[in-house]
């Protein structure tokens, strides 16, 4: 799927080039003023898609998607080989393959690649599918739903994120390998299969998460 995912990434990048120069120069400015800029979930979720498969693009790394960024959408980043850096509200975690980072809504951050040979997908969620399908189903996920509701209701909650290291006890590389696999296979029901995924996923979280304060 990596070739695929290499000839959405150029897809993406085409379209994001077509910004007029007074949306190149607003994100200009944000960076300049703050630091860093917002993406909104419109530049990523097109064709009614709630939950997308992106790949962390070596090729693109200097882009404005390179630079420190929030978004109003949720992002888990799985690194499915070689390793990466995450920079969250000023903070280096390395990352190597088989981890799982969970970013809030609010977190400032950026990822670094050192290699072409690096993999990185991240699952972009759409903050609404969460609030109206998922929360409901995560309700005895304490430790997870948690996460997202202070994310989704907490102003300015910066440094919010979850990592997961690979645990042979838990399900969740296997878990979000499928629906990296569901995404590109781009059949017929993908979006609710991934939907059903995803909840799996979480729950394995929580349950990895949980076991670490047993």
């Amino acid at each position: 799927y990596i070739q695929l995912a290499h000839k959405q990434m150029d897809q993406y990048h085409i379209r994001f080039s077509k910004q007029t120069p007074d949306e190149r120069n607003t994100i200009k400015q944000q960076n300049l003023s703050r630091g860093y800029h917002t993406i909104e979930d419109s530049q990523w979720f097109v064709h009614g898609l709630e939950a997308i498969v992106t790949l962390h693009d070596y090729r693109y790394t200097n882009t404005n998607h390179g630079y420190p960024h929030n978004h109003d959408f949720f992002e888990i980043v799985y690194v499915y080989s070689g390793k990466c850096m995450s920079l969250i509200s000023g903070k280096e975690q390395m990352l190597y393959s088989g981890d799982i980072c969970l970013y809030n809504l609010q977190a400032i951050h950026r990822l670094q690649r050192f290699q072409p040979e690096d993999t990185v997908f991240n699952i972009l969620i759409r903050q609404d599918l969460f609030q109206r399908s998922f929360l409901d189903m995560l309700a005895e996920n304490d430790m997870i739903t948690d996460f997202f509701i202070q994310s989704i209701y907490t102003i300015n909650n910066r440094a919010g994120q979850i990592v997961l290291h690979p645990d042979p006890d838990y399900h969740c590389e296997e878990l979000i390998q499928s629906i990296v696999e569901v995404y590109y296979q781009d059949k017929p029901m993908s979006q609710s299969m991934m939907k059903a995924l995803l909840v799996l996923l979480l729950g394995e979280m929580t349950r990895q998460y949980r076991s670490h304060f047993d």
